[in-house]
């Protein structure tokens, strides 16, 4: 887990904690995966930072490391339309969801 200000934050990333505004109203929950919009209306009620996994993106990373973090997000954000009707929590489902988001990344940029 990292808490990370909001020009760090890319959209891809997982919330680790809930983000609440100033008068405690639940803004976005523990769990959502960020999207720009999100980092709008962020910026909109004043959140400087929020808590985020670092694991997640790392797990997704390729070993040969040819490739970088930036790159893997966007491949992330391109592919999850294709595999909305899938549950990527069946470990079968993630292996190929790690795997094609790996190729996709090398000819992102």
């Amino acid at each position: 887990m990292a808490q990370l200000t909001l020009d760090k934050l890319e959209p891809g990333m997982r919330l680790t904690a809930d983000v609440c505004d100033k008068k405690g109203r639940l803004l976005l929950a523990r769990g959502c995966e960020l999207e720009s919009r999100h980092l709008i209306i962020f910026r909109t009620w004043g959140i400087s930072s929020v808590e985020v996994s670092s694991g997640e993106t790392q797990m997704d990373l390729p070993e040969a490391g040819d490739v970088s973090v930036a790159q893997i997000v966007r491949a992330r954000q391109q592919l999850l339309p294709l595999y909305r009707h899938n549950k990527l929590e069946d470990p079968l489902i993630a292996a190929l969801f790690k795997l094609a988001v790996t190729r996709k990344a090398k000819h992102v940029r």
